[in-house]
């Protein structure tokens, strides 16, 4: 059944994560709104534990991972035409209209959904926007839940990310080779968000303290992509996550000697967790697994980078080749 034009239609998710800034479990809750033919999105998260508050909002196409929690928890939609092939004008402009994805990507979510025979799915969101604007256009459809999602995805485009704007977003790529990676690291953000060798450079020369390139969860796993392909060594960063695993401490030939025991423990865990991006239970597991005389051991980018945030804390740590 149609909803009335200015019905403001909501989908939402809730999903079980962890605060980055203490290991407790939060309630990441996830939310997209049609109203007058326009989808907004956004996400927030509150700790209860440090009071930490967490969230980002936007509008058109939505984050590839709030999608997939709400098409998990209501659902695929569809939207069904009485005559599909005289609308196919009108709906993709309906689509370019609320996304704001090019004629092509458009097009191509069109004809996908022509070619299965299911049509145009999303969320509920989704096809309920997009009915709004096919009726201002003198189009009917009828908006109809099609079932659980299969895992398959809907016709409906997911997002290219844009380019991170410094600053903005939750989630992070974080270099490890520094300034010497600066060629291969701007070539693959040039590849990534299809920029030109400046507005890439200026991406590079945005980065935060300890070469971390901050932005949505979409932009961070595109450009994680382009460096894995380019064997870059990096770190994936995203709240509630499992975090891409830092070089293994039982390997590599440099060590970071710890001055301290037990007591020192909570301070060397949080640093540990800060340097590397892993959870609380793995930051724990790699400071009991230390050896003789407090080592951990690592390759060098991985025990500077945990020396610097033991010294940080302030906890004597000396890192060294073997």
């Amino acid at each position: 059944m149609t909803t009335p034009a200015r019905q403001s239609i909501s989908s939402s998710a809730r999903q079980a994560g962890v605060c980055d800034a203490c290991g407790a479990g939060i309630v990441i809750q996830f939310f997209q709104v049609a109203l007058m033919g326009n989808l907004q999105w956004s996400w927030s998260a509150a700790c209860a534990a440090c009071r930490k508050t967490l969230g980002q909002d936007g509008s058109g196409m939505t984050p590839s991972e709030i999608r997939s929690a709400i098409l998990g928890a209501e659902g695929e939609w569809r939207l069904a035409f009485r005559d599909p092939s005289a609308v196919a004008i009108t709906a993709i402009k309906a689509i370019r209209g609320m996304t704001g994805i090019g004629l092509k990507e458009a097009k191509d979510a069109w004809d996908a959904g022509a070619a299965s025979g299911a049509g145009l799915r999303g969320t509920r969101a989704e096809c309920e926007a997009l009915a709004a604007r096919l009726r201002d256009d003198g189009v009917e459809a009828d908006v109809m839940f099609a079932g659980a999602s299969q895992g398959a995805g809907p016709f409906l485009p997911s997002p290219s990310p844009t380019a991170p704007r410094p600053g903005e977003g939750t989630s992070a790529v974080v270099i490890q080779g520094g300034s010497s990676a600066a060629i291969a690291v701007i070539k693959a953000i040039r590849e990534a968000y299809g920029l030109g060798l400046k507005e890439a450079k200026d991406v590079w020369d945005a980065r935060e303290a300890g070469d971390a390139i901050r932005g949505s969860q979409a932009q961070c796993e595109a450009l994680s992509a382009r460096l894995r392909e380019g064997r870059i060594a990096h770190e994936l960063r995203v709240p509630g996550a499992a975090p891409a695993p830092a070089p293994a401490p039982a390997g590599g030939n440099w060590v970071v000697r710890v001055t301290g025991g037990s007591e020192i423990g909570i301070l060397a865990i949080k640093a540990i967790r800060g340097a590397t991006g892993l959870g609380l239970k793995e930051a724990k597991d790699v400071w009991d697994r230390r050896g003789p005389g407090g080592a951990l051991r690592g390759d060098r980018a991985w025990c500077e980078r945990v020396q610097a945030a033991l010294r940080k804390e302030g906890i004597e740590a000396t890192a060294t080749p073997t």
